[in-house]
């Protein structure tokens, strides 16, 4: 079993090079692809010359999902690890582990893992991937994974395509039901810890990042929920980017994300819908599934 390390990086020199060298630092044999969204960048000179260490600068910026899914393409492993590029990989034997796991758990798809803060060793309950964050030490079925750090089968991927382009936020989620649907599970793995930063550099401002993520909620359910989960689930949202643009003074990016999402929700509603099984429902209720919201 090959592993593959993506990251993913845009305006973040500092940051990468932390995050490259913590990989670096993994026993086995792997290789490690970065993935640079700025076509200006300098980074090149900055990392370390390793004929297992692939550098691709891109033409423009093409976000996490565009750059993830460029990342794939020029991956051999048989499991992509992805890691953010203001993150590190705390512990030693992560890549043992993860080949672990998966050898263990054939309908196991992707390892969630356990990302602390960098700076607290806090765990943040938004990069949890379950409700219930009293479950932070189990090992468990989970209904997502969060974008910090994760690792993906290969085979995910040749079964259920990319990941879908949004720019930004979102894809995990949308690859999770994906994944749910063609019989894949998720296990959180609290063995395997990432330092996250959650670095602003480098990101969008507030208000872009208001439009990305009330927009891409139609996105991402639209093809997937169960229309009554899918009404309430975009009404709830609605009210609270709405709350939101208040608090921001962000009315233009709201009603903007407002238009676009659902344009964009009612086409792939029509064409490309496929619902959640009851199967997958199950899964997805038992597992700590948000169907609501």
């Amino acid at each position: 079993m090959n592993i593959s390390i993506i990251i993913i990086t845009y305006k973040r020199h500092n940051d990468v090079l932390e995050a490259v060298h913590s990989v670096l630092n993994q026993a086995g044999h792997f290789e490690t692809i970065v993935i640079d969204n700025d076509p200006q960048s300098t980074l090149y000179s900055l990392l370390p010359k390793q004929n297992d260490l692939k550098y691709y600068r891109m033409q423009e910026n093409r976000g996490v999902a565009g750059g993830r899914n460029a990342g794939i393409k020029q991956a051999n492993g048989d499991v992509f690890l992805f890691l953010d590029d203001d993150a590190v990989v705390a512990t030693e034997n992560a890549l043992l582990k993860i080949k672990k796991y998966l050898k263990e758990h054939g309908k196991i798809g992707c390892l969630a893992f356990r990302i602390e803060n960098y700076f607290s060793r806090q765990i943040n309950a938004k990069e949890f991937p379950h409700p219930d964050s009293r479950l932070i030490d189990k090992t468990m079925k989970v209904s997502y994974f969060l974008g910090g750090a994760n690792a993906i089968r290969k085979s995910v991927f040749d079964k259920t395509g990319p990941f879908m382009d949004l720019m930004y936020w979102g894809e995990e989620l949308e690859l999770s039901f994906r994944m749910i649907k063609n019989g894949f599970e998720i296990l959180y793995t609290p063995d395997i810890v990432v330092y996250h930063k959650a670095s602003l550099k480098g990101r969008f401002t507030q208000k872009k990042q208001l439009y990305y993520c009330f927009r891409n909620r139609f996105y991402v359910l639209a093809p997937h929920l169960p229309l009554r989960y899918l009404l309430i689930n975009l009404t709830l949202w609605s009210g609270y980017w709405f709350v939101q643009a208040v608090k921001m003074f962000a009315f233009k990016e709201y009603f903007s994300a407002l238009k676009d999402g659902i344009q964009k929700g009612v086409e792939l509603f029509k064409n490309h819908r496929n619902p959640i099984s009851e199967r997958a429902l199950h899964y997805l209720k038992k597992h700590g599934g948000r169907l609501w919201c």
